[in-house]
Parts: structure tokens; C-alpha cells; sequence
């Protein structure tokens, strides 16, 4: 659901944007998993961008556009990417070491698009925000530093590990041009959908009211949590075929964030 993501402003907050944070991988048996998800994933994507979260990639990298005044002009910045570009950051491979000022700057600047879709640009006497388009997907041994609207640690089942690279050369095979361009149809269909969600969906405050009252003041449930659910029921009735919210996806994106949130309580450290 994070490939057909889309989301609107209101005033300077971003609502919709939804950044998945998949957790738990299996590095230790297999170093390179979150770049082999990756190739797969970009070949169902108009535009895609896979970033290893190394220190020395931190530490060297110019992630925000700066302006050159020897040169008289604007040094591109990684994260200057083009609207609907999904961005894959692979945090298993962030070894242990120090992060110098620009390597901190960079984690922020990371922080601040997937937190409000901007990217700020340096025109060293003064800086401006400019207004970005970038799905984020964050791969992670446990949770990721940087936010995320939704962790979810992975439970990979050893039986499949066994056979993984199997699987992938099965899926490279299985995953011919004919079948990837239904499959990009489909995602890209989804996108122009025009969602329309009614005021008056009485099960939803219904539910929300319920929620609030069997929280705790250690877990409370509030209208961000509210919110995150409403996103993640638009992208279910989407792909489903659906342009507005019916109570069936209302209730099958309750029990997946249910088990979502189970999963996060009972995760453990992969000994993958």
C-alpha cells in the first residue's frame, strides 16, 4: 500500500503521507536483503531511489541542494528528487561509528521529508523549504531512528530463509514484462483515483470513541492515531477498488493495525 500513497496539505502540515519502517530483517543470514527487496520493488515503480544509511554515506553525502556562488549556481542534493519518487532507505547497513555535523544534518534533513515532505534548500545567507512528493519506505535490523507513520517488524518464517534465494530467483523468473505492466497499471490506477470519504461515518466516531475510552494514560489513543488509521483505510479500500470508505475496510484496517501493534509489543531481535 506505501507505492500508492498520496497525500494533501493543509496550511504547512502534510496529511496523508504515509512512511513504512519494515523492521526485523533477516541480515545476518542474508547481508544484501534489503537491497535484493529493493531491485524487486523498483520494477513495479516508475522511479525509485535506493540509499544506504552507511556512516561514511552520511558523513559525505550532500543530501540538500546548496547554492555554488563561485560557480554562481545550484549544487544538486540526493534528496532533490523528482515528484513520485520512491525512496528506499536501507538502514541495515549503518555500521557502528560516529556521525560528524554533516552526518547529523543529513539524519535531520531525512527526518524532516518524511516528516513534512520538504526539503530545504541551503542558499547559504538563508535557506527555503521547498515542498516535496517522495514516498519513504525504511528498511531496519530493529526501529528505525529516523520516524515513521507505520513500524512493522517482520516475522520471517525459517522454513522460507532456508530457500530465499530460491524464492527470489523463482520471483525474477515468475515476474515477466507482461505481468509487471498489469501490476504497474494497477498501482498507477490506483493513484488517480479520486477518494472521496463522507463527514457523517457514524462507525468510525462510533469506534473512535470506544478506542479513547479503553486506553490508558500510558498508551493514550489520540487524533493522530485516528488519523494514521484514516490513511491506512483509504489505502485498503483503494486497493480494493474502492473510491470511498465502507465499513468492511474500516474494520479489516482496525484488526490489521490490531496485529500490527501486537507484533511491535511481542517483537524480538531476528537471530536471522
Amino acid at each position: 500500500t506505501t507505492y500508492i500513497h498520496q497525500y494533501l496539505r493543509q496550511d504547512t502540515i502534510a496529511l496523508g503521507q504515509f512512511c513504512l519502517n519494515l523492521s526485523n530483517l533477516p541480515t545476518q543470514k542474508y547481508p544484501n536483503y534489503a537491497k535484493q527487496l529493493y531491485d524487486i520493488i523498483k520494477q513495479f515503480v516508475t522511479k525509485s531511489y535506493y540509499l544506504p544509511l552507511t556512516i561514511d554515506n552520511m558523513n559525505t553525502m550532500t543530501l540538500l541542494p546548496k547554492k555554488d556562488y563561485e560557480c554562481n549556481r545550484l549544487t544538486s542534493g540526493v534528496l532533490q528528487l523528482s515528484k513520485g519518487t520512491h525512496l528506499v532507505l536501507d538502514e541495515t547497513k549503518m555500521e557502528q561509528g560516529r556521525l560528524d555535523n554533516t552526518g547529523v544534518h543529513n539524519v535531520a534533513a531525512l527526518g524532516h521529508l518524511i516528516k513534512n515532505q520538504k526539503v530545504e534548500y541551503d542558499f547559504k545567507y538563508y535557506k527555503m523549504e521547498f515542498e516535496s512528493d517522495i514516498s519513504v519506505l525504511v528498511l531496519s535490523e530493529g526501529k528505525s531512528l529516523l520516524p515513521s507513520d507505520y513500524h512493522v517488524p517482520l516475522k520471517p518464517e525459517e522454513s522460507s530463509l532456508e530457500i530465499f534465494d530460491a524464492i527470489v530467483e523463482a520471483a525474477t523468473y515468475y515476474l515477466k514484462e507482461e505481468i509487471m505492466n498489469i501490476i504497474r497499471v494497477y498501482l498507477t490506477n490506483l493513484k488517480l483515483v479520486k477518494y472521496t470519504i463522507s463527514e457523517d461515518l457514524q462507525f468510525v466516531e462510533e469506534d473512535f470513541i470506544e478506542m479513547r475510552s479503553k486506553a490508558d494514560s500510558s498508551n493514550p489513543v489520540t487524533a493522530d492515531d485516528l488519523h494514521r488509521l484514516l490513511v491506512l483505510a483509504r489505502l485498503v479500500s483503494l486497493s480494493r477498488g474502492r473510491d470511498t470508505l465502507l465499513k468492511d475496510c474500516w474494520d479489516d484496517t482496525k484488526r490489521m493495525e490490531a496485529e500490527r501493534l501486537q507484533r511491535v509489543k511481542n517483537r524480538v531481535q531476528s537471530t536471522f
